[in-house]
């Protein structure tokens, strides 16, 4: 089965993340959220706002639209 957008989006994240060499603890921290929060965004559970991705991002050294690149939406 073919990942979600939500599944590939948190896939970058966390990628981006370890990229930074932070713990999920830390880079929620950075970015002011939750970290249970960040690891449902991880995990492809929980669409983040638009704010919240560009602080994502911000903190990982990137932009939003970077992060955006590659996911493939399903048609179906």
């Amino acid at each position: 089965m073919a990942q979600s957008a939500m599944q590939q989006l948190g896939g970058l994240v966390r990628t981006a993340r370890k990229k930074a060499g932070l713990s999920q603890a830390a880079f929620a921290e950075k970015c002011g959220i939750d970290r249970l929060y960040l690891g449902r965004i991880e995990l492809g559970k929980q669409n983040p706002t638009v704010a919240i991705l560009m602080r994502i991002a911000s903190e990982a050294g990137t932009d939003a639209a970077t992060l955006l690149v590659g996911i493939v939406m399903d048609r179906d």
